[in-house]
């Protein structure tokens, strides 16, 4: 018996789960949308961490730099 389940996406930063703004906006639209709030998003890579639990895992990851 094959049965379908929904999978919803998850996005995260920091510890931090955001909100989803609906499945119409790439993950990369939502990344710029939550840079207003965390300004350190604008520089962030987006990682697809796959399936799990019935969700589908964005992280959204900034790079330490250094100054020299």
């Amino acid at each position: 018996m094959i049965e379908a389940i929904q999978i919803t996406r998850e996005f995260r930063y920091q510890g931090i789960t955001l909100t989803d703004l609906g499945e119409n906006f790439t993950p990369e639209y939502i990344k710029d949308f939550y840079a207003g709030t965390y300004p350190a998003l604008t520089n962030a890579e987006i990682q697809d961490n796959g399936i799990s639990d019935d969700k589908h895992i964005y992280t959204f990851s900034t790079k330490v730099a250094t100054k020299g």
